[in-house]
């Protein structure tokens, strides 16, 4: 009887004390649906890239997004002592040049373009997207489009062009960009890449009445 008796009174001062106080007695934390919606949101694609690229995923996770498209030309032939020049090539070339970079795999690319685009339209990949190019003095935060050819004195075959208008267009699409964030090589460095012949007016004209 005494212990009830005392267990109420403990009971009393505890409610008492907590309208004093302003709170409700024991109050769960309430979390709202809102919140549990971000905090879904953030986890799930940050678990996929913990599954991905294991520790790294976080580095990955807090880049900045690329900020435009630059367009250049390798200053080559299309074919270097009987083979074509290609992604692989490059990214050989480029190895020489210490431009080298690990992505979170492990895998280096030295390749410091982010496509490549043939004489014939193909589009190969160089280095992934989600990794800074090596490709312009001072704006490697955008992503680095190579057309295979000198354009110094010849135009693009018009597959080869209409492949890497194609890529252009998606690229701005998938990032938001706007078009004016696609650049010459020339516009931002002291170069003539992307050469001469490149019809840059059309290029751009047909990236606007598309976009």
């Amino acid at each position: 009887m005494q212990v009830r008796e005392e267990t109420a009174a403990l009971e009393a001062r505890r409610l008492r004390a907590a309208r004093l106080g302003g709170r409700r007695p024991f109050a769960a934390p309430v979390v709202a649906p809102a919140a549990l919606l971000v905090a879904a949101v953030l986890l799930i694609p940050a678990g996929a890239l913990a599954y991905r690229y294991g520790p790294g995923w976080l580095s990955l996770l807090l880049r900045s997004r690329p900020t435009g498209v630059v367009i250049h030309h390798s200053a080559t032939p299309a074919m270097v002592n009987g083979h074509l020049v290609t992604a692989a090539m490059i990214d050989r070339a480029h190895a020489q040049r210490g431009w080298g970079r690990t992505d979170e795999t492990g895998r280096v690319y030295h390749i410091g373009y982010h496509y490549v685009v043939l004489a014939d339209g193909r589009v190969q990949p160089g280095r992934p997207e989600r990794m800074r190019g090596a490709h312009c003095d001072r704006h490697n935060d955008m992503l680095g489009i190579c057309l295979v050819g000198d354009f110094t004195q010849t135009p693009p075959p018009a597959a080869q062009l209409r492949a890497a208008e194609q890529l252009a267009r998606r690229l701005l699409r998938k990032y938001a960009l706007p078009t004016d964030r696609v650049y010459r090589h020339r516009d931002l460095d002291s170069t003539e890449c992307p050469g001469e012949r490149f019809p840059w007016a059309e290029f751009q004209a047909k990236l606007r009445d598309k976009a």
